[in-house]
């Protein structure tokens, strides 16, 4: 193997110690060319840290012990303007969110450019153009055109698909993915895969893909290492996974009033000008009518682009929309004013997909959760942030921790402990537990069904995780092009909701 897949880069006895604690042990591996090797482990198991040993960009307190060479030359140790000149050039990296690597006030063919402008003293006009090339190269249709277009303007698998052109602009010897695909739907997140199956055949790259999706793994890697709390070891052969069977819903009666109701919501956006000076607008969404009663989990589902996030986030702004109308609690939200829909808003809580963005990592735990009453002017009696902690499945000694000390599951508990902080009435979910690995998800989707029953909460659910979708939600709701094609039944119930207190309205 040796002869046909030559080592790249050679990892031995690697440790890395943050703040005097061991996140990497004694971790070794080779990394071949035209091979693609996989790192599986849970949340905070050490893998991410690993890969960012190879990248030169550990946190500023880690101390990193062992040996990483790249072709026969030692990494570690190295100054940060040669490990400059090897990240991009001899290793490229694609994260986990496209959205948050890439310049949202550039255009995608600029920032490719850029990776080719700094590595090969390549001309503008010459970068420009071997960007169009490379987004052809990736899979994006009609890459000369959309070469002008901002992050914002692709799908998410588009804007992956973009990352992966700059991780390849410069030809590097090593690709490193962390979480490629679990921001996507299942459908784009394939395609991604296969993308990098071909690229390390074409290329006779060596790559490495950090993930907690053993599927992931599975289906693009060679060979398999499992990380357990910083120990690197071959991967056990995986035990069947014990799948709890579909919760069924808590279903709503047709009289229980809507929480929120949506009427012919269309949302378009402005594309850029042609050579007349016209605009050819996109569609995000077209035609959505939907209701969310009291206690009912519905959750929006489609390929990515299909314009979920986009009818959540047309509920968020509570704007009166460009066409149709949206009503919460009962109240045209185009006939408030700013006053009122500052009230309205405290009824609303909101959880998103990566909790490592939502939340400051600046505060406390305890200032997190007690933010949104301070901006409400919502009276913080003794006890309330200890009170949501628990009710969240934390202890109260975490008030005093910040967000970079806890799990990703603890985050997200904490982000949740946040969105109740104000007592909602209505919940929005944009894909809240994404970004864990199997066994987190689970817990979280669990919790958030518990809160639903006892606290008489709706929900709204963007999400690409259909198995987790068909245990937890009470209706599913599948958009394509930006409309809806399909609503599920709902099964029938097993449990009932506790009544339903009246809501109040906002006039």
């Amino acid at each position: 193997m040796n002869a046909e897949h030559p080592v790249i880069v050679e990892a031995r006895d690697l440790a890395v110690a943050i703040g005097g604690h061991r996140v990497v042990r004694q971790a070794s591996f080779d990394l071949h060319a035209g091979r693609t090797m996989g790192i599986v482990g849970g949340s905070g198991s050490g893998k991410t840290i690993t890969a960012s040993v190879l990248l030169g960009l550990t946190p500023p307190r880690a101390a990193v012990t062992g040996s990483v060479r790249l072709d026969g030359r030692e990494l570690l140790g190295l100054d940060e303007r040669a490990w400059c000149d090897i990240r991009g050039r001899r290793i490229g990296w694609v994260g986990q969110d496209p959205l948050a690597s890439l310049t949202p006030t550039m255009t995608v063919v600029d920032q490719i450019a850029e990776a080719l402008t700094i590595h090969r003293r390549m001309g503008r006009r010459a970068a420009r153009e071997e960007g169009v090339r490379l987004m052809e190269t990736v899979g994006i249709p009609d890459a000369a055109r959309r070469a002008g277009a901002y992050p914002h303007e692709f799908s998410g698998g588009m804007r992956q698909r973009v990352a992966i052109a700059i991780a390849i602009a410069n030809e590097p010897d090593v690709l490193i993915a962390d979480e490629p695909t679990s921001a996507l739907d299942a459908g784009v997140g394939a395609r991604i895969l296969d993308l990098f199956d071909e690229l390390v055949q074409r290329r006779r790259l060596a790559m490495l893909v950090i993930s907690h999706d053993a599927a992931v793994i599975d289906r693009l890697c060679h060979n398999t290492l499992e990380m357990d709390s910083g120990v690197l070891g071959k991967r056990s052969r995986p035990r069947p996974t014990e799948r709890t069977g579909r919760r069924s819903p808590a279903r709503s009666h047709p009289d229980t009033p809507a929480v929120l109701s949506i009427r012919g919501l269309t949302v378009r956006y402005p594309g850029r000008r042609g050579v007349r000076g016209t605009r050819a607008s996109t569609t995000g969404c077209e035609n959505i009518d939907l209701d969310v009663r009291a206690g009912e989990a519905v959750a929006l589902v489609g390929e990515s682009g299909s314009g979920k996030t986009t009818v959540l986030e047309q509920v968020l702004a509570l704007r009166t929309p460009r066409e149709g109308v949206i009503d919460v609690l009962g109240t045209s939200v185009g006939s408030l004013d700013r006053r009122d829909r500052h009230t309205l808003r405290r009824r609303l809580g909101a959880v998103f997909q990566d909790p490592s963005d939502s939340l400051d990592p600046r505060m406390t735990v305890a200032q997190l959760i007690a933010e949104p009453m301070q901006i409400h002017r919502v009276s913080n009696g003794p006890g309330r942030i200890d009170e949501l902690l628990v009710r969240v499945g934390l202890t109260a000694d975490l008030r005093t921790r910040r967000p970079t000390e806890l799990s990703g599951g603890q985050q997200q508990r904490v982000a949740i402990a946040r969105a109740l902080a104000l007592d909602p009435v209505l919940l929005l979910l944009d894909e809240p537990v994404s970004a864990l690995d199997a066994p987190l998800r689970e817990d979280i989707m669990s919790l958030l069904d518990d809160l639903r029953t006892d606290l008489g909460l709706a929900y709204l659910m963007v999400s690409h995780d259909l198995g987790l979708v068909h245990r937890y939600a009470d209706r599913i709701v599948e958009l394509h092009d930006g409309r809806i094609v399909k609503v599920s039944a709902p099964q029938p119930p097993r449990y009932t909701l506790p009544t339903t207190p009246e809501l109040e309205t906002t006039s």
